[in-house]
């Protein structure tokens, strides 16, 4: 028997809308980041690349977004 999957409630808006940003240091951008998203229309998805994220960082927070998936870097930057 599968588990039953927890559903979101999404937008009933017909349109998939995202925004990707790579960017270097997150944490100190907030007000930046939230400009931006509000600037874009509030996207249905948000794509993070963040450089600067590893292990011992918490993870970033977007007021009315969730993190999905987390992947950090391992070993070097560059």
């Amino acid at each position: 028997m599968r588990p039953e999957i927890p559903t979101m409630a999404i937008p009933q808006s017909k349109e998939l809308t995202f925004f990707h940003v790579s960017i270097r240091g997150l944490s100190s951008k907030d007000a930046e980041m939230t400009s931006r998203l509000s600037f874009a229309g509030l996207p249905l998805l948000v794509f993070i690349n963040e450089t600067l994220l590893d292990e011992s960082m918490r993870s970033p927070t977007l007021a009315g977004y969730k993190v999905i998936e987390r992947r950090d870097r391992r070993g070097a930057y560059g």
